[in-house]
């Protein structure tokens, strides 16, 4: 029995070995070994060799304890492959009654334990199989691997060592011996190793195999190795060309080495020239998208999805792909088919919905975007697209039912009540706004979109004291919020009270946005306010360029120029103003302003209509 048993119990609890044959390479984790040969576990013989004796004439026990140790392996061997070690583990000890001498009965039954992490019952099996032939090279690759895992490097070496010797021939002990020291960080003794198993004329099969392991290790090594994993890996893909594992490997140090021209010709001269391989495929569509060659990208992503037909991820990046190629009735298709399959696939709900929108189908779009579940991600783009398309058609009671179901189901959600009352906003509902924002409020102290949101329709509502109030919370939270800077500058000029508070925080906001025209009226509104009004035009003609003239600019450019006596030119902005302005009351008291200047009246005189226009 192992002398290191009990040891073994206290480590088995966090441990678990997949296969024999599965050792890491280098500290960073590089592929195991038995992603280039079976594991020595899944290619024993078909059944313990001592199952299958010759009986003696007429000695009907011995049938009878073979017959019973055939059915409890072949039931054992299926759990294993149907993925229920447990049920495999009590198959495999129920054989082992009928032949308790089984080396391979005790091996695969190690494996099983290994699966779940009992090692201390792995390595007790292994150890019997040992006791019954020292000599039998498949128990001492098993015990040899759960050292291993137990990263008892001497005693796995040992037991590797013992392995050649029994079979010079056999090359998985060497493997795993240099994998051993790879993980010890070993790695000068490691090549060396594995440059004179390449040496000792094993053939090309095997040969590219060693050259490959030298690549990674290193590549393990870091930046002062890659030249040399490059000829490592170089020479491993002119012995097997074949074989994709060396390839895709050197794509990958060409893309550490910043060489992604190199690593594309390595991989798609692979595709063409062999089977196209499913890896492959995948590291070559995602640097064909990070390209935007899309079409390149969908013909890996096809060769994904035949390796793997029912993979629906595939299938929807598919899909993603013909929508960025603006193939959009393909992509419905292949949305709806994805659809057949996984009905309740929130992701595909939403992006059916976006690409209806794409090619005008609004109806089906709204419909798609209505069924993409309450509790998913897309969930409030989802309602935000199904309300513009509503607002877009004018169907504004529908949009606001759509809102009004989405508070309802996530009151958890901001977004939602921002939607909400956005679209109540611009409808002028200012009445509904506002108590839906007040309630937002309470429930999301620190959520500033809203805040300022209820800032606007208290000024809407005529508040200014408490758009101030507001607004000033939103700065004692943010000082560097652009947008609440500029709104409270603005209210107090209209007001035109605190104005040198008012340049103070223009100022700072023209500093954080100094190429936005709204900022800058506000700055120049400000300053006609202090009466600079020469300074105040500059900047107002400046806002006036930036924003293309909009109605409120407009006006606030004519009535610095009447102020400053350039009479012709307020006269245009005035004009101007009207014709962009669509609110009446807002229309009215320009012309007034017109009418003024038309009839010659010093209409500056009189008391100008303070500007009441909204800030954007």
């Amino acid at each position: 029995m192992f002398v290191g048993l009990k040891k073994a119990k206290i480590l088995s609890a966090k441990i678990v070995l997949v296969s024999a044959s599965m050792m890491t390479l280098g500290c960073s984790g590089m592929e195991k070994l038995s992603s280039f040969r079976n594991s020595t576990l899944n290619n024993l013989n078909p059944a313990p060799s001592s199952l299958s004796p010759t009986p003696s004439v007429g000695v009907v026990d011995d049938l009878h304890l073979q017959a019973q140790a055939d059915y409890y392996f072949t039931m054992a061997e299926a759990y294993s492959l149907s993925g229920e070690p447990k049920r495999s583990i009590e198959a495999y000890k129920s054989a082992l009654v009928y032949d308790p001498q089984s080396i391979t009965l005790r091996t695969r039954l190690a494996t099983e334990y290994a699966k779940l992490g009992h090692v201390s019952e792995a390595l007790e099996q292994a150890e019997a199989a040992m006791e019954i032939n020292p000599t039998n090279l498949e128990a001492r690759l098993v015990l040899g691997s759960l050292y291993s895992t137990l990263k008892m490097y001497d005693l796995a070496l040992s037991q590797y060592f013992v392995a050649m010797d029994l079979a010079p021939e056999d090359f998985e002990a060497p493997m795993y011996i240099g994998a051993i020291y790879a993980e010890q960080h070993k790695y000068d003794e490691a090549i060396k190793h594995f440059s004179k198993l390449a040496k000792a004329n094993m053939g090309a099969e095997k040969e590219f195999l060693f050259y490959y392991y030298m690549g990674r290790i290193r590549i393990e090594q870091g930046k002062k190795h890659y030249k040399q994993a490059e000829k490592f890996l170089s020479k491993s893909i002119s012995l097997r060309p074949e074989n994709a594992t060396s390839t895709l490997a050197l794509a990958k140090l060409y893309l550490l080495l910043k060489k992604e021209k190199a690593a594309m010709g390595l991989l798609g001269s692979y595709q063409e020239s062999f089977v196209p391989k499913r890896d492959i495929a995948k590291v070559l569509a995602d640097l064909y998208i990070e390209r935007e060659d899309f079409e390149k990208a969908y013909e890996q992503l096809e060769i994904i999805a035949g390796y793997d037909p029912g993979n629906l991820n595939v299938k929807l990046r598919i899909a993603l792909l013909l929508i960025k190629q603006e193939k959009n009735s393909e992509a419905v298709k292949k949305l709806k088919n994805i659809l057949l399959v996984e009905p309740d696939s929130d992701k595909v709900r939403f992006y059916l919905g976006y690409t209806y929108q794409e090619v005008g189908e609004l109806s089906l779009a709204v419909e798609a975007f209505q069924k993409v579940p309450t509790r998913s991600v897309f969930y409030t783009d989802a309602i935000a697209r199904s309300v513009y398309i509503l607002g877009q058609q004018g169907k504004n009671k529908e949009a606001l039912k759509i809102l009004q179901t989405a508070i309802s189901k996530r009151k958890d959600s901001p977004t939602i009540y921002i939607f909400y009352a956005t679209a109540l906003e611009k409808m002028k509902r200012y009445d509904e706004a506002l108590p839906v924002l007040q309630t937002a409020s309470k429930a999301f102290e620190s959520n500033i979109q809203i805040k300022f949101l209820l800032g606007t329709v208290y000024d809407h509502k005529g508040n200014k004291k408490k758009t101030i109030e507001v607004m000033k919370e939103i700065l004692n939270i943010d000082p560097e919020h652009v947008q609440a800077l500029n709104y409270l500058a603005y209210t107090y000029a209209v007001l035109g009270v605190n104005l040198q508070e008012a340049e103070r925080l223009i100022n700072r906001a023209v500093e954080l946005k100094p190429k936005d025209g709204y900022i800058l009226d506000t700055k120049g509104w400000v300053l006609f306010k202090q009466g600079k009004t020469r300074e105040a035009i500059t900047m107002l003609e400046a806002a006036y360029h930036l924003t293309g003239g909009e109605s409120i600019i407009t006006e606030h450019l004519g009535d610095a120029y009447f102020r400053h006596q350039l009479v012709e030119k307020a006269r245009k902005m005035y004009i101007q103003a009207v014709r962009t302005e669509t609110d009446a009351i807002k229309i009215e008291k320009i012309k007034s302003k017109l009418s003024a200047i038309e009839n010659q009246i010093p209409v500056f005189q009189r008391r100008l209509p303070a500007s009441t226009g909204n800030k954007k």
